[in-house]
């Protein structure tokens, strides 16, 4: 009796292994092929992807993305681009594809340069202030005669303001010890401050009083911040 159940319990384990081994082999079933690999790939150039089919399951329908974007006027299992077209940077290419209900995809990815060499600029040091070493700056903008700054790491995050001449830090705020402070600008006399990965940002008055906060869910992970006015 007690070896019957294992051979019914070792059956029905063999089962449901081989029903998920069906899914994992569709799952895992397609690949993209550049037909013409490249180390660097500049605007000049083409690339060709194919959608491979290891094990000949087939497709019902292919739908192409480049950068998450559908590409509507693409079909079949073959993808060409001119990369002129393209952006430049990390490009991924993805297929999804459709088959009996199911689900599912394949990426790569390129980089391309740009064709254009860029323009070599001189530099002329023409003062240093003193700063300390230990402030991970992350973002930081002059603003009347202070230098506002926005330092990182966990457990060490701050706002502060800094004398620029001296480096004395005059005053500062400390972030929650699970918060990693990123960028920050000044906008009609208010701070605001962003944080890593928290997908929160904090906005100040400029004697660093906390104001408000705010959320913010496009990005996964807060980085620069800045006003248009301060890049001219």
């Amino acid at each position: 009796m007690k070896l019957k159940s294992i051979a019914i319990i070792a059956t029905i384990a063999l089962s449901l292994s081989g029903c998920k081994t069906e899914l994992e082999k569709f799952s895992s079933n397609y690949s993209l092929e550049i037909s013409n690999p490249k180390s660097v790939y500049t605007q000049n150039d083409e690339i060709k992807i194919s959608l491979i089919d290891d094990a000949g399951i087939g497709m019902d329908s292919i739908k192409w993305y480049r950068n998450a974007q559908l590409l509507k006027e693409v079909s079949g299992s073959t993808l060409s681009r001119k990369l002129a077209n393209e952006p430049l940077g990390n490009i991924t290419y993805k297929a999804r594809i459709y088959k009996d209900g199911k689900i599912t995809a394949a990426t790569t990815q390129v980089t391309q340069y740009s064709n254009k060499q860029p323009n070599m600029i001189k530099t002329v040091v023409t003062n240093r202030f003193p700063h300390l070493t230990e402030a991970y700056t992350q973002g930081l903008e002059f603003y009347g005669d202070s230098l506002y700054e926005s330092t990182g790491q966990y457990r060490e995050s701050d706002l502060r303001i800094t004398n620029p001449t001296t480096g004395e830090v005059i005053k500062k705020i400390e972030l929650p010890a699970n918060e990693f402070a990123e960028g920050m600008t000044i906008l009609n006399n208010k701070i605001y401050q962003l944080t890593w990965r928290s997908n929160k940002g904090y906005v100040y008055d400029l004697n660093l009083n906390k104001l408000d906060e705010f959320r913010y869910n496009e990005s996964k992970e807060g980085w620069v911040l800045l006003t248009m006015a301060n890049i001219y």
